[in-house]
């Protein structure tokens, strides 16, 4: 929002709506089943530097975006389906 490169934790609460909504759209695709995303967590990466003694996550590179699925463990032919960045 600010042009700087950086997400901070206000710029997250701005866009959390906006993301989560499409987020909500992912499924976990196993065999013939299709299994809905059942929780969604969102956070700011904190930077990954040796010399980062003070972990200060109020501006970040990265989002980190944890899901949950409820697959019971459907084998190796699992796809994770999402459309964040168009179809």
């Amino acid at each position: 929002m600010n042009q700087d490169g950086l997400l901070s934790l206000h710029e997250l609460e701005c866009i959390k709506a906006s993301c989560s909504s499409k987020l909500w759209r992912s499924h976990l695709r196993a065999s013939n089943n299709l299994f809905a995303l059942q929780g969604i967590m969102l956070g700011l990466s904190p930077e990954h530097t040796s010399s980062n003694t003070n972990i200060d996550n109020s501006n970040a590179k990265q989002l980190i975006v944890l899901g949950r699925f409820a697959s019971r463990g459907q084998g190796p032919s699992t796809q994770f389906i999402v459309d964040l960045f168009g179809s």
